[in-house]
């Protein structure tokens, strides 16, 4: 994200509605902005509660860069009952869920 995208005293805020992110690819969710290389692990590290909220802020569902490319991952929050109950309901392969799920 630029920081003329939705900038506001450093914080990321919402460039984008949340109906918006439904049915996109996860390349074009929004994403919480996150230091070079290590993404958003240190800050989640530090207090992931805060990390989530200013993730929540950016809309229904957020991707979050953890780990240097190639080598990081990438989590999906999902902020919404709506977002959750088809991420639990939802029977597509991509969405990786463990047993009891």
């Amino acid at each position: 994200m630029r920081r003329s995208e939705g900038w506001e005293d450093g914080v990321a805020m919402p460039v984008t509605d949340d109906q918006a992110t439904i049915g996109r690819d996860i390349d074009e969710l929004p994403r919480l902005p996150g230091v070079p290389l290590a993404g958003s692990a240190p800050a989640l590290r530090r207090d992931a509660l805060t990390v989530l909220d200013r993730a929540r802020r950016l809309g229904e569902v957020v991707r979050i860069t953890v780990g240097p490319p190639r080598f990081g991952g990438t989590l999906v929050g999902f902020f919404s009952p709506p977002a959750v109950q088809e991420v639990l309901t939802c029977r597509d392969p991509r969405l990786g869920k463990s047993g009891q799920y």
